[in-house]
């Protein structure tokens, strides 16, 4: 194959920089796979899989930092018991150093998988759900095959499947149920649709049976059996499993995506023009014109995932509902509620409405509750510290819907859960005490539940917003320049609809919705996470203040690197003297460059950069003109 790739220089262990340089990389290949699947070439799906698999470094850096460090599960152990160590002391710091060295050389495609170890959690009914927990070199693994198939599983999705995919979430789903059911005009019977132990039931020939029709190279549809094939470990018993694929492992979801697509190509013989499902994962909703036809598709869709996957549908929450009496689907209530007006046009069709479903919301107050019950003696910048991420969260998932008197009701209770847990704590002062103590009034506004560093966020402030669905047709990993800058625009986007912040969003429009350390994109998912961190060039330690030209927006492993290269005396420095320091290419200049002639220093560092660019470019430009050489010679045009 004339085909060649240059891949990153890169050893264990990795910084932010290294990390955001495998991600291009793989990013590109994977743009590459995507070209050869909608070719149907055979020859190059099987070489671009084999680097990604097989040669490929980055794709088993960013598997080792996906597993951990992004991942919510890196301090659960598997059989072996080896997991990510917390805490912040320095043997700490060794211990993952080595695990994730060891991990690196360890992880190969071609091992065969540990025993799963089985645990359970408890559902919001009370039922206990079973978890299968991988090793953490079988998770590494798993991620490696995970990006690997991906643009090929993803080439061949529904656009009506959102559950478990890149790019895609939750409001995607409720949005285009929005569009099916708004109007006058649209069916008015609903299928509410809920898979009965999805994960533990798949059928392991019909997963595999899929890859193969979409030609994912035979090694890795036996290297995905093995994987399903995995032994469980229980109680001191080991189950060889029959079908299934084991929830908790990094793959599952995908794979599970994988057999469910054959539902949502069955669902396009009822309506050729617009497919009636809408999928999230195993829970799904299909749109009928009336009851009678509901029942029949109910009957023969539950026969299909029968006979060809090996599922049947939950009788206790499969459901045929009429959209004015109502459903819930992913935390929503959604229901065509008719005006009482004679004279309004929604007084005979209805008007469709999506609020937050109400065990939602009991359930957020109870978690809201709990959490102050349980902090009876902390201090109010805790208790603020503790609640603004559940609140902000909460409000943000909701702020999409017909919100705005449900999230002030919630603001109302909390406001009045605080003012008990402020008079239990001081029951001998006075009300007007507690109001000065604990209780701030600002000229104009209500009073607020604040100290000096720190306020409580006033959901009422979110605004009502109507959420943008994903542009059905358009690949994650299509190669088209369109595509390319539709998925820009929607990444910046929707990370600006993420925040909450006016000073934070004033420094993302400021910095283009990228980190002014690597300089690549901030993602919605990471402010959500709360994985963005405000970066004081001069530190408040050394008298930085709170202005705008004093911040940076960082990624948080980016502004953990920084701090681990520069002191804050040699920040405070740089930053008085105007030294623009917090760039990556800059930092280790200036890190080691001595704090006497500041101006001739500065100069120095920012020429050498410079110099650096300019010679980037040169190369960039000529791999790509070696590129375009070979594919001329490769078409028979020289």
């Amino acid at each position: 194959m004339s085909m060649t790739i240059l891949q990153p220089k890169i050893e264990i262990p990795m910084d932010a920089r290294a990390i955001r340089k495998c991600q291009k990389y793989v990013y590109s290949i994977q743009r590459n796979l995507d070209r050869a699947v909608a070719e149907n070439d055979k020859k190059k799906i099987r070489w671009l899989t084999y680097i990604l698999t097989k040669k490929s470094k980055a794709v088993k850096i960013l598997a080792i930092h996906r597993v951990t460090v992004e991942n919510d599960g890196k301090h659960t152990a598997g059989i072996d018991g080896i997991k990510v160590a917390e805490g912040k002391s320095k043997e700490v710091k060794e211990y993952n150093k080595n695990l994730r060295e060891w991990l690196y050389k360890e992880a190969d495609i071609k091992k065969k998988p540990s025993a799963i170890r089985r645990t359970y959690i408890e559902k919001s009914n009370g039922k206990l759900r079973p978890l299968g927990i991988p090793t953490i070199l079988d998770r590494v693994i798993q991620d490696m095959v995970r990006m690997t198939i991906e643009p090929i599983t993803e080439y061949h999705a529904s656009d009506n499947s959102y559950g478990f995919r890149p790019k895609r979430n939750c409001h995607d789903a409720i949005e285009h149920l929005y569009n099916k059911l708004a109007q006058r005009s649209c069916p008015q019977w609903i299928i509410e649709g809920d898979i009965k132990g999805c994960f533990d039931n798949i059928a392991h020939d019909h997963i595999l049976d899929n890859l193969e029709e979409w030609n994912t190279p035979e090694y890795i549809r036996t290297i995905i059996g093995r994987m399903l094939k995995a032994r469980i470990f229980e109680q001191g018993t080991q189950i060889d499993p029959e079908k299934g694929t084991p929830q908790g492992g990094i793959l599952s979801p995908m794979l599970a995506n994988v057999a469910l697509t054959t539902l949502d190509r069955y669902c396009k013989r009822y309506d050729r023009r617009s497919n009636p499902i809408v999928r999230y994962a195993d829970d799904f909703v299909i749109v009928c014109k009336t009851k009678d036809e509901a029942e029949v598709i109910k009957k023969d869709i539950n026969v299909m995932l029968e006979d060809k996957i090996g599922l049947t549908l939950s009788e206790e929450k499969t459901q045929i509902t009429n959209v004015h009496d109502g459903f819930n689907f992913l935390g929503f209530n959604i229901r065509k509620q008719k005006e009482k007006s004679p004279y309004s046009k929604y007084h005979k069709i209805g008007k469709l409405l999506m609020k937050p479903q109400k065990e939602k919301i009991h359930a957020h107050l109870r978690k809201l509750k709990q959490t102050l019950k349980s902090n009876k003696q902390a201090k109010q910048e805790s208790i603020i510290r503790m609640l603004n991420p559940v609140l902000q969260g909460w409000a943000m998932y909701y702020r999409f819907a017909v919100s705005k008197k449900i999230i002030a009701d919630v603001n109302s209770e909390l406001w009045k859960k605080l003012w008990r847990w402020s008079k239990r704590r001081h029951p001998n002062k006075t009300k007007r005490w507690i109001v000065r103590r604990y209780f701030t009034a600002k000229t104009g506004a209500k009073w607020e539940f604040r100290t000096k560093d720190v306020t409580l966020i006033d959901t009422r402030k979110i605004p009502i917003v109507r959420y943008v669905k994903v542009r059905s047709g358009v690949r994650v990993y299509d190669k088209d320049e369109e595509a390319i800058k539709y998925w820009k625009k929607r990444v910046y986007v929707n990370a600006l609809d993420q925040i909450y912040s006016n000073k934070i969003e004033k420094l993302f429009k400021r910095q283009n919705g990228k980190c002014y350390y690597c300089g690549q994109p901030i993602e919605a998912e990471q402010i959500e996470k709360q994985k963005i961190h405000v970066h004081h060039l001069n530190p408040r330690s050394q008298g930085g203040d709170e202005r705008l030209n004093n911040l940076r927006l960082f990624h948080q492993q980016c502004h953990t690197e920084a701090h681990s290269i520069m002191t804050r005396e040699q920040m405070s420095y740089w930053a008085k003297m105007k030294g623009d320091y917090a760039r990556k290419q800059k930092i280790n200049l200036f890190a080691k460059a001595e704090m006497k002639e500041a101006k001739v220093t500065i100069s120095k560092i920012e020429k050498e950069v410079k110099q650096r660019q300019s010679y980037d470019t040169m190369e960039r430009k000529r791999i790509a003109s070696a590129k375009r050489a070979s594919q001329m010679v490769k078409e028979g045009r020289i």
